[in-house]
């Protein structure tokens, strides 16, 4: 017999409609899932929130980078870049 394969969002919307149907609680229905009951309320609520695209599989990348160089500062740094100081290294004596 071959193991039976589904996609986790149609395991999330099985999750919220036995959780809508009132037969099992929070607890019985996240142990029947294999999930914990943070992550079943968290689904709940996107669910109420946002219907069924808040089933949806999300990105684990954060939104920004905090030591992301902004872009005002990179483009100074790419005008330093292109005209280099006119004394690079230490000046050269003339006449040794």
């Amino acid at each position: 017999m071959p193991w039976l394969e589904t996609a986790p969002v149609e395991e999330r919307i099985q999750f919220i409609q036995d959780a809508l149907s009132d037969r099992f609680t929070m607890s019985e229905l996240c142990e029947r899932y294999g999930v914990s009951r943070r992550i079943g309320y968290t689904w709940h609520s996107r669910y109420e929130q946002e219907g069924r695209r808040g089933l949806r599989n999300r990105s684990r990348a954060p939104h920004d980078c905090p030591h992301r160089i902004d872009d005002e500062r990179r483009l100074s740094r790419k005008v330093s870049f292109d005209h280099p100081p006119l004394h690079v290294g230490q000046p050269t004596r003339k006449g040794r």
